[in-house]
């Protein structure tokens, strides 16, 4: 018999998240606050939360979110004031460990800390080596 396990993934909203999606393009979640209208951002391979964004449509329910495949954007519908919320997600890279939005020190500090483990391997090789440090260094900068 396998047994179940549940884990929670705490998010920094004032209420409850009332709806959600996936992007697969920057392998993360996004879930809306129905009252402060914002949208809490959650890396879908480590569960944790890397931002909340203020959708801009005022302070009121959002009736529900969307994400378009095609474009990569995340869109909320404002049920009183028909507003729609539109997020554009910034392109996620490999290399952005820390998810801050570019490739930095602290990045270059984390592959180096993970060096002949398989922790922070970019290639798919399963070693952390000259190569993934040549692929963050051919990043560095903005994502």
């Amino acid at each position: 018999m396998t047994t179940a396990s549940a884990e929670v993934i705490r998010l920094e909203f004032l209420s409850a998240p009332t709806a959600f999606c996936h992007s697969p393009a920057d392998r993360r979640m996004y879930w809306v606050n129905e009252w402060s209208h914002s949208l809490a951002v959650v890396d879908a391979e480590t569960d944790t939360q890397v931002a909340v964004l203020p959708l801009g449509t005022g302070q009121v329910q959002p009736v529900d979110m969307a994400l378009n495949s095609l474009n990569g954007k995340v869109y909320t519908a404002n049920r009183l004031t028909y507003a729609i919320g539109v997020v554009d997600p910034a392109p996620a890279c490999d290399e952005d460990f820390d998810d801050n939005g570019s490739v930095d020190g602290v990045d270059l500090g984390t592959l180096l800390g993970a060096w002949g483990t398989p922790a922070r391997d970019l290639t798919g090789d399963g070693v952390t080596d000259g190569v993934d440090l040549g692929m963050l260094l051919g990043a560095w900068g903005p994502c």
